[in-house]
């Protein structure tokens, strides 16, 4: 139950990150499941805090910079 409401937080707020920016300007861009798939790591490993609205603008500049997935993800913790 609370995974699958984690999920719904986080495709809701991707569809206002930085989507006027070439790094994730369509849909099927893989940066933007990049960024998606961060956040959903993170949402599980301090699940306990889970996902907060405005953490994918965090995220979204450390993974432009890092360009790197796993990098992105400790930068990010």
């Amino acid at each position: 139950q609370r995974s699958s409401c984690l999920v719904l937080l986080i495709e809701k707020d991707m569809l206002r990150t930085d989507r006027s920016l070439p790094f994730y300007d369509e849909d099927d861009n893989p940066n933007v499941n990049l960024l998606h798939d961060v956040l959903l790591t993170y949402s599980f490993y301090n699940f306990d805090l889970g996902y907060c609205q405005g953490m994918s603008d965090v995220l979204s500049p450390i993974l432009y910079v890092m360009r790197d997935e796993t990098k992105s993800f400790w930068c990010f913790v």
